[in-house]
C-alpha cells in the first residue's frame, strides 16, 4: 500500500514530497518511477519492504497539469497548480468553466478509497481540500 496516493502541489513546485510504502513482507521489492520531467523521484528509487519515496516536482510555467508516479504497480497521483493564474482555460477570462475544470480535475482524482480530511469517509470536504489547494496555489487574489 502507497500513503498518500494524492498530491496537490502549486505553481512553484515542491522539494521533498514523502509517499510511504508499506509492504506485506520485509523481503517484496519495488521500484518508483515517474515517466515525465517535471517529476523526480530524488530517493527511495528501489526497496525492499516498507520505505520511503521521496520526490520533487518542478516550476509549472503553464496551465494546470497531472502527472503520476509509480510505485510496486501502484500509481501515486500529483496535480500542480496553473502559473496562469485562474484562467485554467487559457481564454483570457475567468469565470465558471475555469472552475467546472478544477471540479472535474478534482473528482476524477479522488478514488472511492481516498480519504483527504481522515475522517473515515470520501466526501465534498475531501473535494474541497483540492478545489481550495487548487485555487490557492493557481490564483493570486486568493
Amino acid at each position: 500500500n502507497l500513503n498518500p496516493t494524492t498530491f496537490v502541489v502549486g505553481a512553484s513546485g515542491k522539494v521533498g514530497a514523502n509517499v510511504t510504502v508499506i509492504a506485506s513482507a520485509p523481503d517484496c521489492p519495488w521500484t518508483a518511477t515517474a515517466y515525465l520531467l517535471w517529476i523526480l523521484v530524488s530517493s527511495g528509487t528501489t526497496g525492499t519492504g516498507s520505505g520511503t519515496v521521496t520526490f520533487t516536482v518542478g516550476i509549472n510555467s503553464g496551465g494546470l497539469r497531472t502527472g503520476t508516479i509509480t510505485v510496486a504497480g501502484q500509481t501515486v497521483t500529483v496535480t500542480q497548480g496553473s502559473a496562469l493564474g485562474c484562467d485554467i482555460k487559457g481564454n483570457g477570462t475567468i469565470n465558471v468553466a475555469d472552475v467546472q475544470l478544477i471540479i472535474n480535475e478534482a473528482l476524477g482524482l479522488i478514488p472511492a478509497v481516498e480519504d483527504l480530511n481522515g475522517d473515515g469517509v470520501v466526501s465534498v470536504v475531501d473535494l474541497q481540500i483540492i478545489i481550495n489547494a487548487a485555487l490557492g496555489f493557481g490564483c493570486a487574489s486568493v
